[in-house]
């Protein structure tokens, strides 16, 4: 389903693939301001698989409560896109490796990703940008790109917690939480487990202009090195 604009759907038990020709599984319409009545909502993704799509598995524009879950996807550009105002996106149980980008949330509000593994994704796993209200827990994250979860943009209330995050490079100095240069409020990192580097290497959050973060109780495990 290309640009759907409508409202009260369920997708369930099916198996999409792109070929590595088609550029999305499944995309909603972007919000158009002469005609208001181009967005989704209310909408259930459960128990499907989508792979090899050029762009993106799944895009979601300009909508509000929408529930993946028991998805899995792989080997597309970007595993699931929330942009343009794609509020209340509820993920669970998600399955996501060998994209560029697992998850990309930018420009949201209300988003929760629980119990999800995302691996191998070149780029990075997760990424979060200018977004309110982002509860990250209790996922897996493996072998994506330079950062775990690059946090970027103007973000308020963000937790990421009980999460297991690894490098999976014995020599890499990349930072597992990033956020560089932007306005971050209310941010959470409790209680996660972090994996890779060297005991030479002790950055693995990294913050500014922050105001309201708190990190307590995380686990960094350091490789062997010779």
């Amino acid at each position: 389903p290309d640009n759907i604009g409508t409202s009260y759907i369920r997708i369930s038990n099916i198996s999409l693939v792109g070929d590595n020709i088609a550029n999305f599984g499944f995309k909603t319409s972007k919000h158009i301001s002469s005609n208001p009545n181009y967005s989704s909502g209310h909408f259930i993704i459960e128990k499907c698989t989508f792979t090899g799509f050029k762009d993106t598995a799944i895009a979601i524009y300009y909508g509000w409560t929408m529930t993946i879950r028991d998805t899995t996807i792989y080997n597309s550009g970007v595993g699931i896109l929330l942009d343009d105002r794609a509020n209340n996106a509820n993920i669970t149980c998600c399955s996501i490796a060998q994209c560029g980008i697992g998850i990309k949330a930018y420009r949201g509000e209300s988003m929760n990703i629980t119990g999800c593994g995302i691996e191998s994704c070149s780029k990075a796993g997760l990424i979060v940008a200018t977004t309110v209200n982002a509860n990250i827990k209790d996922c897996y994250f493996e072998l994506n790109g330079i950062s775990g979860i690059p946090l970027t943009g103007s973000l308020s209330n963000i937790t990421v917690k009980s999460s297991i995050i690894l490098t999976g490079n014995p020599d890499s100095s990349s930072l597992e939480i990033a956020n560089i240069g932007y306005p971050n409020k209310n941010t959470m990192i409790v209680g996660n487990s972090f994996y890779g580097g060297s005991r030479e290497d002790l950055s693995f959050i990294f913050m500014s202009a922050v105001d309201g973060v708190t990190i307590e109780n995380n686990t960094k495990y350091y490789f062997s090195t010779p």
